[in-house]
This record gives C-alpha cells, structure tokens and sequence, in this order.
C-alpha cells in the first residue's frame, strides 16, 4: 500500500471536481457507471442542457473508440500489463477527456492522417465530411472509430491531440485527448499539456497498481458506480463474496469517514477514493481533509487501535457495539474505525499531509 500514491494524486487533482481515472480491461457495460461517475457540474449557464449533452455524448464516444480499437486487435499478442486507460477531468474552465489503448502497427498510418486530416478542418467541413463518410460507407468493417473522431471533433470544436508510444513491433499505446471548452473561456489549447499528464498518471497507476482513482463528491449516490468497479474487478479473484463483502464496507466507511469532515474541505463532501491491486489483495485508499482537532483525535484512536491483537480488537467492538445500541452517544464511539481495523487483512496505514492553515490531508488504506 502507497499512502504516497494518494497524496500525489491529491495534489493533481486540486483544480479538478469530479475527475476520475481508470486503467485496466474494458467492457461496453462500463459505459453507464462512467456517465454517473461523470456527474456533470450545471452551473454551465448559458450553455445548460445542451453542454452537458455534448459532454455525455463526447465521454460515451471515447470509451466506445477505446472498445472498437480493442476488438480490432483480435487476436494479436502483446505483453502489456492492461488494455489502457480513460479519463475524465472537470476543470473550472472547460472537460479533458484522455484515454490510452493498444492499437496494431499497422493501424498507425491510417489513424494519423485521419486525425491530421479532421484536424484541419473547418466546422462545416467536418459536417460535410461527416455525410460523405457515412454515404460512402467508408469506415472498416470493424470500426465505426473514424467516424467518432469526426464527431468528437465536430462537438468538442478543439483539435484532437494525440501520440503514439512503441511497445514493440506488433502494437503500440494511442494517447489521445478530447478537450470541450466553456464559451466563455475560449482559449485554444488550454490543456494542451493534459496529454502528457495522462502519460504520467497513467505509467504511475500501473506501477502503484491502481485500477481506479476517483476525485469528487462521496456522498451514497456517487459510491454507487464505485461498488460496481469495485465488484467487477474483485470477482476475478478467489474468495468472491467474502472479499468484495469486506472491501464494499471499507469503501462505505472511509466515504462516510470524509462526508463527516466535509466541512474542512473547499468543495463539501469531496474526497479522494482509489481501488487498486497488491499481492492477491484489493486495496482501497481514502484521502480527504480535515482540520487540527479531528485530526489528534483521529492519531490517538488509529494508534491504540493498531496496538491490539485480533482477540482484543473483537471484544472492543463487541462492547463498543452494545453502547451503541444501547443508545449511547455514536459521533465518538469509533465504531466505524474498528469495522475497519476488523475488515483489513493488514495494520490500517495512515498518515497526515500538512495543508497549512491548521488543516490536513488524511490519507489512509486498508487491504482486505
């Protein structure tokens, strides 16, 4: 576990609210849990209804040339780790949609000249090409992905940015960037420098291990399409139920945990919540803010209840339980501190990043 991993992408995703990142397979089902991950802000006045269509319909566009470039690999052979990744950022200014998948070599050619060529061309054009596309029926038997990267330029009204990374001599990593604007931020290439950022979060998520990072509001309804990355990628693994049991508890814990101390934080119940993978283990990570006093309490209650042994810890939350029910006071029980020390296969990391002003980053993961 990396309580590092959680402050730097604190740090990186400060300006950003909701943002979320997720590296690993892809399936079409996932579509829908990242419109609700997505959640777009709707203080786009005057633009309204009709940003957050041309948002939805730009996110649902590149995951789907995320899936229409996989099953074009059919059966190609390569020893990357995963099948890429896609991200989401929502920027005071305007959306950054990034996404990462393997293409074939041979793809390469074809693929930069249509996005040189869409490039390069006006609104009008790109509609005019558009219907001659689709009247020459001049996309692959496969693919439909040129004609999404006319669409997804024709509604973001900003140059699609893009590289490409070797990783051998079959395939390679297509990095591509989607960018929408608010009208009144019209600045060209703003987030020009988001591509390689990408590049960045993405190369420190696999060797972190992480399948998901995910910035924003934690309240119930967001944790919903979390528990559902959460079961998708635990049901792999021996031990189904019991472990997606435990790490679906954790997640709900640590969430209400930064729902409490949402007072402390510029953006009420925003927190910081990523799953990822370790030795057979799923790790959830939790970070959010909170001010001096919660955070002495919180050391003193984490120390003393690392301290003790299986056996101890069972009798304390035995006890600690029957007070509750009891009807005794439950905002300082540590109730739900102990579930998790019970919940996790390891002592319970966690760490207080300054922020200044008398506030701290608490970081904190548990395996189960």
């Amino acid at each position: 576990m990396h309580l590092a991993a959680l402050k730097y992408f604190f740090e990186r995703t400060v300006s950003q609210n909701p943002s979320f990142v997720y590296r690993g397979e892809f399936e079409d089902y996932f579509t829908g849990l990242i419109l609700d991950m997505a959640e777009v802000r709707n203080d786009m006045q005057p633009q309204g209804n009709a940003m957050h269509r041309r948002v939805t319909f730009m996110l649902v566009e590149c995951f789907q040339n995320i899936l229409k470039h996989s099953e074009n690999l059919g059966q190609v052979q390569h020893t990357h780790d995963d099948e890429g990744m896609f991200c989401f950022k929502n920027f005071e200014d305007g959306f950054v949609i990034n996404s990462v998948n393997v293409i074939r070599n041979a793809e390469i050619e074809q693929l930069e000249a249509l996005v040189h060529q869409v490039n390069s061309m006006s609104e009008s054009d790109l509609k005019k090409y558009h219907l001659d596309r689709l009247e020459k029926n001049s996309i692959s038997d496969k693919g439909g992905a040129g004609l999404g990267l006319i669409e997804l330029a024709r509604k973001s009204g900003q140059k699609i940015l893009y590289k490409f990374e070797s990783l051998g001599d079959d395939v390679s990593l297509f990095h591509q960037q989607v960018t929408l604007l608010l009208q009144n931020h019209p600045i060209e290439h703003k987030f020009a420098d988001e591509l390689e950022e990408n590049n960045v979060i993405y190369k420190r998520m696999a060797s972190d291990g992480l399948q998901l990072v995910f910035k924003g509001d934690v309240s119930n309804k967001a944790l919903l399409p979390l528990l559902d990355f959460l079961k998708i990628y635990v049901s792999k693994s021996p031990g189904f139920t019991k472990r997606f049991s435990r790490a679906a508890h954790v997640l709900m814990e640590v969430s209400q945990n930064i729902a409490k101390s949402g007072r402390y934080a510029e953006n009420g119940n925003s927190g910081l919540l990523m799953l990822g993978e370790r030795d057979g283990m799923s790790i959830v990570h939790a970070g959010n803010v909170i001010g001096l006093s919660e955070k002495i309490q919180l050391e003193q209650k984490l120390q003393y209840l690392n301290s003790l042994d299986p056996l101890e810890l069972k009798e304390l939350h035995r006890n600690t339980l029957k007070a509750s029910l009891l009807f005794e006071s439950k905002q300082n029980t540590g109730l739900g501190l102990i579930e998790l020390m019970k919940a996790s296969s390891e002592p319970v990391l966690y760490n207080f990043y300054p922020l200044g002003d008398e506030r701290f980053l608490f970081a904190l993961a548990v395996a189960v």
